[in-house]
């Protein structure tokens, strides 16, 4: 995860634009040598409101350079209640640059499901995935209901990055 950008090298919150709602450039700059898929990004939520005084944890959205919505979230890191960051993700070739805007609007974008979690009560299994993995284990539940004396582990590399487990 790139913590304030520190990963991406260079980055600034410019001057507000002109525009429908309040916005801010920023640039981010992959300075590897590599590709980074969905490279997670995190602006300090005090450089967002520096630039953006509208912008509130509800109000405040991220667009690629296309003008595309991205999917983003302003989170609490310590959990005393003030929102820390706002964080987004981003895929970078290597050694290149890109912009990205924040506005201070509501997202109008729904996310796509990357990950999923579920506990079956009467076998007590537990299943999780991400978009690239899944996982469950058996609980002994399942001994009350199937005829296996035994606890284990599966682990699914997928073929599609869909949610699969529910």
């Amino acid at each position: 995860m790139i913590r304030h950008l520190t990963l991406l090298g260079a980055c600034a919150v410019a001057a507000p634009l002109a525009a429908q709602a309040p916005r801010a450039t920023l640039r981010a700059e992959n300075t590897l040598g590599i590709t980074r898929v969905d490279e997670m990004i995190a602006v300090p939520w005090s450089a967002v409101r520096q630039r953006l005084a509208a912008a509130t944890p509800e109000r405040v959205r991220v667009l690629d350079a296309a003008g595309r919505e991205l999917t983003s979230q302003v989170v609490d890191d310590d959990g005393d209640g003030t929102p820390d960051e706002l964080l987004f993700q981003g895929t970078f070739w290597p050694n290149e640059a890109k912009d990205f805007t924040v506005e201070a609007a509501a997202p109008t974008a729904k996310p796509k499901v990357k990950t999923f979690a579920r506990h079956d009560d009467p076998r007590d299994d537990v299943a999780w995935e991400s978009d690239r993995i899944a996982f469950r284990i058996y609980g002994q539940g399942l001994w009350k209901v199937d005829s296996l004396n035994s606890s284990g582990v599966d682990v699914w590399v997928k073929r599609v990055r869909d949610p699969i487990v529910d």
